[in-house]
């Protein structure tokens, strides 16, 4: 006899459902990280446009108007990004949360499984060994 589990279909259902989930996961991950950098890297602009701006201030004001504005739309672009940023961390949390819902549920849908499959192992070797005393049994009638 063969050991079937009655809800292997549900279990590779849980499994493929993980899988998805953490792809998600990672997807968000990886925009939370491009968000990031592309934060820091604004803010290293915006830095850098305001050190040049202490240089250039003894030779003349011909790129503080540019200077100006480029800090302006980075500052600008650095919060839509931070408030960005916020939603897609709440998502991340979110996923994560959808994710270790489903690693629960999968692990317990293996212990079952496992159970099930020693319960059935033990009632295996309970229907052998009976099925060998009944063999003996019919080997000591035959015998006297």
């Amino acid at each position: 006899m063969r050991f079937q589990f009655r809800l292997e279909k549900v279990l590779h259902f849980v499994r493929l459902k993980e899988t998805m989930k953490k792809m998600e996961v990672a997807a968000v991950a990886q925009r939370v990280n491009f968000l990031q950098k592309r934060i820091g890297e604004l803010g290293d602009s915006i830095r850098s446009i305001l050190l040049e701006q202490q240089l250039k201030l003894s030779q003349g004001f011909d790129w503080i108007h540019y200077q100006s504005e480029k800090i302006s739309l980075d500052a600008k672009e650095t919060a839509k990004l931070e408030k960005m940023l916020v939603e897609e961390n709440l998502l991340l949390e979110k996923r994560r949360r959808e994710l270790n819902r489903i690693i629960l549920r999968k692990k317990a849908l293996e212990s079952l499984k496992q159970r099930k499959l020693s319960e059935f192992k033990v009632h295996e070797s309970r229907r052998n060994q009976k099925e060998l005393d009944e063999i003996y049994q019919l080997t000591r009638r035959h015998q006297k």
